[in-house]
């Protein structure tokens, strides 16, 4: 997990402020980057700029005020070339995969021969739910074998054996690279009988016209789009930063979460409840439900945003993240790091008579005044130090005791597990 927090950490150097030690600890939605000394519910941190710009409401009503988390991320993406065609190399899963990873690659390339076994490490631990996509990139002003590499790629593939030639390519790499490219020729051409193809036929394909074009214009799909080198990996349409993540699949299971929370942004939550009526939240969990009475009279925009969220699926799969004994179990993060929110803060809605003394309350983490988001937490017992600091929506009317067994979690001793499940929340009108 440590790449995690490092990649957090660059995060937060080019977009965040950092919030400074405290007192006592509190929850925020965001990871701490300096631990502080009492646990307190955590939220995204803001910038300078951004806080400036939130007042505390001063006796007005509380509303909500869009701030995408798109520009912080900064995740690169590439429409044009996400759509998979049948033109395209495939291996492994289908059409309906939740992960697509397509690679533009040289087989030239020694950073894309060190990638190649990676990616098929990464569709053996995925399984169907990875599809791989080759496609060339040959960098020919720096490698001079790089386009006629590929051409034999796709001339194996005319006879259905594009994978393992391509393999075979890889693993060669360095009895090839360095030949003359007619002498390179004819070891594409022994390859081939190795392979067991038709090796006439091969040799036929190797200088058609039609391969070679498609290898050309492949290569300048790639130039028009920006790519900047090989291998660039693109997750879902996203460019793989692969400098600060590695190719793995905890960095790849990172990368989806951080996918999820730019295509989960919205500005503003749609009034979804009425405030003069009563509801409830169940949390559906791994260990059993539990079902929260929500508080619309006492903080009606906090409320609706939580139940406009539950509606549109936010909560779905997300986890317990940070679960501190005696304090409290914090949740409803897409990107199970406490780094997200939902493209909108809402204002603080504090009574001053409702108040942290007892077990089961439960309120949306922050990072100061007027920044609540998506994530919350429920009390394992009285927090008096966070009175008049955090908005409570709601108390535990029954399942404290899965509360209770949710597994402690503390993202500042950088576990290696993933918090318990909130499988679903669902809300309803008490009748």
């Amino acid at each position: 997990m440590k790449y995690l927090t490092q990649f957090l950490f660059l995060l937060l150097l080019i977009g965040l402020t950092a919030c400074g030690a405290t007192a006592t600890a509190e929850p925020t939605a965001t990871a701490t980057v300096a631990p502080t000394a009492t646990p307190q519910p955590e939220a995204t941190a803001t910038t300078a700029s951004e806080a400036a710009a939130q007042p505390a409401q001063a006796g007005g009503p509380a509303i909500c005020r869009t701030e995408s988390i798109t520009s912080l991320l900064n995740l690169l993406s590439y429409p044009e070339l996400t759509p998979v065609t049948d033109s395209d190399w495939t291996y492994g899963g289908n059409a309906d995969s939740k992960i697509t990873i397509i690679e533009y690659a040289d087989f030239q390339c020694p950073g894309c021969s060190g990638t190649s076994p990676i990616l098929d490490n990464l569709q053996y631990q995925y399984g169907d739910d990875l599809r791989l996509v080759y496609r060339h990139f040959p960098l020919t002003g720096i490698h001079d074998k790089a386009f006629l590499s590929a051409v034999a790629a796709e001339a194996a593939g005319e006879q259905g054996d594009f994978w393992a030639y391509h393999n075979m390519l890889y693993a060669k790499q360095d009895e090839w690279s360095g030949l003359s490219v007619e002498e390179a020729r004819q070891k594409f051409i022994d390859y081939a009988a190795e392979a067991e193809l038709d090796v006439a036929q091969f040799t036929t394909d190797l200088k058609a016209k039609a391969i070679g074009e498609r290898v050309i214009n492949a290569e300048q799909a790639a130039i028009a789009a920006g790519l900047g080198g090989t291998p660039t990996i693109l997750v879902n349409g996203y460019f793989f930063p692969t400098q600060q993540l590695p190719l793995s699949q905890e960095g790849i299971d990172f990368f989806m979460n951080l996918i999820r929370l730019m295509e989960l942004q919205y500005d503003a939550p749609e009034q979804v409840i009425d405030p003069a009526k009563q509801y409830q939240a169940t949390i559906t969990t791994q260990n059993g439900d539990i079902v929260i009475d929500l508080l619309p009279d006492i903080a009606p925009v906090n409320v609706n945003s939580v139940a406009f969220l539950a509606g549109q699926g936010w909560y779905d799969n997300t986890t317990f993240h940070r679960v501190l004994p005696d304090f409290m179990a914090q949740g409803g993060d897409p990107s199970g790091l406490g780094l997200g929110w939902p493209g909108y803060r809402c204002d603080d809605e504090i009574a001053p008579d409702n108040v942290f003394d007892k077990p089961g309350l439960v309120a949306m983490a922050n990072s100061g005044p007027n920044t609540n988001g998506a994530q919350f937490f429920i009390t394992y017992g009285p927090a008096p130090h966070l009175n008049g600091k955090f908005t409570i929506i709601g108390q535990v009317a029954s399942g404290q005791d899965v509360v209770e067994a949710i597994t402690p979690r503390d993202p500042d001793e950088k576990p290696t597990f993933d918090g318990d499940t909130i499988l679903k929340m669902t809300i309803t009108e008490k009748p």
